[in-house]
């Protein structure tokens, strides 16, 4: 089956700069693939926008931030417009408003480092959001049979310095094993959750939802305190979140395709992703088993998502994490949460 719409695309990437023409061919190659609705996550280019008015003559229910929204210093800085203050996030809603936005999109984390498990790249800093607490039985290596082997690390390469604290938490790289536990810590987040939540009322003050790019549990918590409307990516949740999700109405949009993409590429450690990818897929499970709402969107852009076609390869995703006959009609469920939610 391929789904008939995408809850997460960005219509400018990977080119940035777009064409008119350019914009048309990209969103016919969506139609003709049956699409039709599609969410934008927004660029600072003004695609989007102009997107917009293409797909309607198109035929295709577009919906558009215009563009994502970050706090100075930390992740987004190629795609959004930063503010340093809550004054200076008023002025930026605005100016969403104004170009012609649907709802707002909000950069509340960063992105997780594929080559350093429990790391996040936020900005200029990186962010350890977890802690490894044990691991299994290791593979058993080819030079010797009857034995396990240990492996030694560089704590030099592996004690990262939390921008909040002056902790230092040893991340092992343990080649050939399989991590069976960890321990999500309270660390601080990218975004204070008292300004959080304030950013998040002052947007739905103004009668629009809320599109929450965010990872790490704390600031995944922190989004759900704020009560933002869509949870995107998500990566390294928890239990405690997943019950969050599940006792409210917010959608999680997981996009497992640009994650899923990374297998075998040579630039980026397996062991991490493998870890990272199989952890994901089981908080998907958990949520949608403690009754929450899971919708599809493939970030669609982004290197290893490819327009269009990624849907069908997030649908499986989802598909075999979820593995219940009703899925079909729970997506259906959620995509009219964000239709209704994040169309004016």
């Amino acid at each position: 089956m391929k789904f008939n719409a995408d809850n997460h695309i960005h219509i400018a990437l990977p080119e940035k700069e777009m064409t008119d023409e350019q914009i048309k061919a990209r969103l016919t190659a969506y139609k003709d693939a049956g699409v039709t609705f599609l969410r934008d996550g927004g660029d600072k280019y003004g695609v989007s926008i102009r997107a917009k008015k293409i797909a309607a003559d198109l035929g295709i229910k577009y919906v558009t931030p215009a563009f994502p929204i970050f706090k100075e210093g930390h992740y987004g800085a190629f795609i959004g417009k930063s503010f340093e203050d809550f004054d200076g996030f008023k002025i930026l809603i605005d100016e969403a408003i104004e170009a012609g936005a649907d709802f707002i999109k909000l950069m509340a984390s960063g992105i997780a480092d594929f080559n350093n498990y429990g790391l996040l790249l936020d900005g200029k800093e990186k962010y350890a959001v977890v802690e490894i607490e044990k691991i299994t039985v290791p593979v058993p290596s080819h030079d010797d049979d009857d034995h396990d082997h240990e492996h030694d690390h560089d704590e030099d390469d592996h004690d990262h310095e939390h921008d909040h604290d002056d902790d230092e938490h040893e991340h092992n790289e343990l080649e050939g094993h399989n991590f069976s536990a960890s321990v999500y810590k309270k660390d601080e987040t990218a975004i204070e959750p008292e300004l959080l939540k304030n950013m998040v009322e002052y947007v739905h003050s103004k009668g629009l939802s809320v599109m929450c790019h965010v990872n790490g549990a704390a600031n995944i918590k922190s989004a759900i305190e704020a009560g933002v409307d869509t949870i995107e990516h998500g990566l390294y949740m928890d239990e405690e979140c997943a019950g969050m999700l599940a006792e409210s109405d917010i959608v999680w949009v997981p996009t497992v395709a640009p994650v899923a993409a990374l297998v075998g590429n040579d630039d980026i450690k397996q062991d991490v992703l493998k870890q990272i990818l199989t952890e994901h897929v089981k908080m998907i499970n958990r949520v949608w088993y403690l009754g929450g709402m899971i919708a599809l969107g493939t970030d669609a852009g982004c290197k290893g998502a490819e327009h269009a076609e990624a849907i069908e390869s997030e649908y499986n995703y989802l598909k075999a994490a979820i593995n219940d006959q009703e899925f079909d009609d729970h997506l259906k469920m959620s995509l009219a949460q964000i239709e209704w939610k994040f169309s004016k």
